[in-house]
């Protein structure tokens, strides 16, 4: 027998059904390949939020394969697309609009974004309201709610003591200006604050939440009756110059305490004009701690009321007090 024509025969006889398997799976992996890359351009999209892994995982695949599969002859128009879509630039810029948008990354010493805004004192820039002075934007979850109407009563009665120091207080409720003022009373009368009208400072309408989604202020864990997220207790110092010098958050369900607020700032004041750190439970008057990077001959002529330096086992003379 040829052996040879029969290898023929029977390649000739099925090279068909040979091409067709190998079409099919082809046209099988093009269409996985697609999804896939379909799928992981919409995640990268509408994850840019969060990060570094996401982009780079997903810029990957996508390099793989273009590299991989364009080697094999098989053109794959989702390749070439999501590569060009999720380009690291054109990401990276798209994270940076987002965390400038939403401040998800706005740290300590940041200028503190302006921002416009209908409060129970009418529109306001919030920049123009600041002016030179310090300002702190407190949040609260709603209105007619109990821990947040004695929080207000307490900033009311505490208004001299923010004059004093020159700041000003601006609080912040997910509910309508119309509600804030219906809400008012019933914070005056609690505070018995009957002798102050009109009431102290501005309470911002952020009914639609964009404040809260753009300073990152919402508590996934605190439903509102509307089943949207209400705000959780934030509280953002901010200076003259426009600086964010503290943030403090707290959940829903636990009360701030304002003497703590307003010994913060007194720190925050005390500390830019001398050079000392205020140690732990520090009061305004009480002695500060000089600073470490303070050199010896330089003690006299900054702190003219003399330094205590304290004795420790160490020997190392860092912890050093001045009135």
């Amino acid at each position: 027998m040829n052996w040879n024509l029969a290898k023929h025969i029977f390649l000739e006889s099925n090279l068909h059904g040979f091409q067709l398997v190998f079409k099919t799976s082809l046209h099988l992996i093009e269409r996985l390949l697609w999804i896939a890359l379909i799928v992981a351009s919409i995640y990268s999209v509408f994850n840019t939020w969060k990060g570094e892994w996401i982009r780079y995982k997903t810029k990957s695949i996508a390099l793989f394969l273009e590299t991989n599969y364009k080697s094999w002859g098989i053109i794959v128009p989702a390749c070439t697309i999501c590569t060009d879509f999720i380009d690291p630039k054109r990401v990276d810029d798209m994270i940076e609009k987002n965390y400038n948008k939403d401040c998800s990354i706005m740290n300590i010493g940041d200028i503190f974004p302006n921002f416009q805004a209908n409060t129970t004192q009418g529109s306001i820039d919030f920049y123009d309201w600041l002016g030179d002075s310090w300002g702190i934007l407190f949040s609260h979850p709603a209105d007619f709610t109990p821990v947040c109407t004695t929080e207000l009563a307490r900033v009311a009665a505490l208004v001299p003591e923010f004059e004093r120091r020159d700041v000003k207080p601006i609080a912040l409720s997910c509910d309508s200006v119309e509600s804030h003022i219906g809400w008012i009373a019933d914070i005056v009368s609690y505070g018995k604050l009957e002798d102050v009208s009109p009431f102290p400072f501005p309470i911002i309408d952020d009914e639609k939440r964009e404040l809260a989604v753009k300073f990152q202020m919402l508590d996934k864990d605190e439903i509102g009756s509307k089943g949207l997220p209400l705000t959780c207790r934030a509280v953002f110092i901010i200076d003259s110059k426009k600086k964010m010098r503290a943030k403090i958050l707290y959940p829903a369900s636990t009360g701030r305490n304002f003497d703590e607020i307003l010994r913060v700032v007194d720190s925050l004041q005390l500390t830019d004009k001398n050079k000392v750190a205020t140690p732990v439970d520090w009061k305004k008057g009480e002695p500060c701690m000089v600073l470490p990077t303070v050199k010896s001959e330089e003690i006299s002529s900054l702190f003219p009321n003399g330094v205590e330096v304290i004795k420790v086992p160490s020997g190392k003379e860092y912890l050093r007090k001045t009135q």
